[in-house]
């Protein structure tokens, strides 16, 4: 007869006690019986782990893109955010390689331990969408979309329902002439379904990564008839579409970036004066200012959070750690020189760093290095979500 997990305790004690367990740990104690796994695996289990993990300071972790010339491939890892970020961090195994040699996938979003990929392969073959949770090994690929799955001229953002309690991607094709036309991606309902109404403008497309605040997507898009960056964002629960400016002066002209973490239930981008774009490595590259929009959806309430000299060669800022301290990107003279001298490389490199915004000469090296724009940090934790090809709740 198979052991039963109760033995002579309740099951809503062992309940209680396996929630405070690591999801890889977890996953490691389906093996043990079948009860064991019927509990880990019920949607009920899954939906309290995720609860418990995402109020504890110290399951949140911070995920690392970057892309490296030596291996000629994107590599992915998970860091504790404190000061054990490079020793206690473990390299994380893309079941799938991109097709694109020069760049990896693009990250759509994050979100409850799962990250959505997009391989933008150029070209007229089709670029597949995939939903990866990296604890538990697990990976989907989403059916092709049923408008124009061709189409080079794409957003997409991921995110979470919490009234419908579906995951979700949106995928809005910005056409040339009219608005656009976009649908979504239901992980619950498995298809792919139209939107009924989106903007009556056209946009182009700013080189940022989306990011997802109080249940809606952010893109930072160029609008062409008032000449201004804003966001457009869309409602995962309505499923619907709106615009926030941002402060009045940054216009088109102005090099601005979405950040992914600053507040979670905030809208935050990081302004560059003009010299940003000046190669100096070992000179003073200008002001960096964060902005964070402390009232969701007021555009008054634009404020300046921190504003940084970016001294000692750093680059970008691009996000914030729970320390206080900005992570960055750094150039490195030495480093370029050694890699242009390789066949075929065109590229910058950069060094991933931790500074305080209150003394940005206090560097330090975390020990990533990757090419330029290819650096990626997002807030990360260990979820069950998508265990055994489930996502429903």
């Amino acid at each position: 007869m198979e052991p039963t997990m109760w033995g002579n305790f309740p099951e809503d004690l062992w309940f209680e006690i396996l929630q405070r367990v690591p999801a890889k740990s977890l996953v490691k104690f389906t093996k043990v019986s079948k009860s064991w796994y019927a509990l880990i695996t019920s949607s009920r289990f899954i939906k309290t782990h995720l609860a418990r993990i995402q109020t504890e300071r110290s399951s949140k972790s911070i995920l690392i893109r970057c892309y490296s010339i030596s291996e000629k491939q994107e590599r992915y890892s998970v860091h504790p955010d404190n000061d054990d970020f490079i020793l206690q961090s473990s390299e994380l195994e893309l079941p799938r390689a991109s097709r694109s040699r020069d760049w990896g996938y693009r990250i759509v979003g994050s979100c409850n331990g799962l990250l959505c990929l997009w391989d933008d392969v150029d070209g007229t073959c089709a670029k597949p969408i995939f939903v990866w949770n990296p604890s538990m090994g697990k990976w989907i690929e989403l059916p092709s979309p049923k408008i124009d799955p061709y189409s080079e001229n794409v957003i997409l953002g991921f995110g979470f329902d919490l009234q419908g309690l579906d995951h979700k991607v949106v995928r809005y094709v910005l056409e040339d002439k009219i608005g656009g036309v976009a649908e979504v991606y239901s992980l619950n309902s498995k298809c792919w379904r139209k939107v009924p109404i989106v903007p009556p403008r056209h946009y182009i497309s700013c080189p940022s990564t989306p990011v997802l605040v109080n249940g809606i997507v952010h893109w930072l898009v160029f609008h062409g008839e008032c000449e201004r960056i804003l966001f457009l964002g869309f409602d995962l629960k309505d499923e619907t579409f709106s615009e926030i400016f941002l402060p009045q002066h940054l216009t088109w002209r102005h090099f601005v970036r979405l950040l992914p973490f600053i507040h979670e239930d905030c809208l935050a981008i990081s302004e560059y004066d003009h010299v940003i774009h000046v190669s100096s490595y070992n000179q003073c590259n200008g002001y960096c200012n964060i902005w964070v929009m402390k009232e969701y959806g007021n555009v008054e309430s634009w404020e300046i959070l921190f504003k940084i000299k970016l001294e000692e060669g750093i680059q970008q800022v691009i996000g914030l750690r729970q320390s206080g301290h900005y992570l960055a990107t750094k150039g490195n003279m030495a480093v370029d020189e050694i890699v242009a001298m390789m066949p075929g490389n065109q590229c910058r490199v950069r060094s991933l760093v931790s500074f305080d915004p209150n003394n940005s000469k206090a560097v330090k090296d975390l020990e990533i290095v990757g090419t330029e724009f290819s650096i990626y940090a997002l807030p990360f934790l260990e979820s069950l979500v998508l265990l055994e090809g489930r996502c429903r709740f």
